[in-house]
């Protein structure tokens, strides 16, 4: 099961990623054509997995890209849906991956402050 967030708001529950992607990208374009700056759509636009593992705007994009559901930004409908086992695995690590580049910016930024200190 999967879940969309547009603009920090629930959109839905879908069976596949697929379909959940489909829906995103179809959202994201409407809330773009608005003039919705790009803070929102890194900050309150993402799928979950399960309930669990949301990955956000680019790590999403990226992996419809990964699978062939986008091909040169157009959706593609010849995509074959990964097993939900793989999808767990992949979200978790994408998840995971996000939280630690958020860690090591917040570090890199602490370091930084930090050399500026006397």
């Amino acid at each position: 099961m999967f879940k969309v967030t547009i603009e920090g708001k629930e959109v839905g529950d879908f069976d596949t990623f697929i379909e959940a992607f489909k829906t995103f990208f179809d959202k994201v374009k409407e809330i773009i054509d608005r003039g919705t700056p790009w803070q929102m759509l890194e900050t309150a636009c993402w799928i979950e997995c399960n309930g669990k593992n949301p990955i956000g705007f680019y790590a999403v994009k990226n992996l419809a890209y990964a699978i062939g559901l986008l091909k040169d930004g157009k959706l593609q409908d010849s995509v074959r849906e990964l097993p939900q086992d793989i999808m767990e695995s992949v979200f978790h690590t994408l998840h995971t991956t996000a939280c630690i580049n958020d860690c090591l910016e917040i570090i890199k930024r602490v370091t930084r402050h930090m050399s500026n200190v006397s």
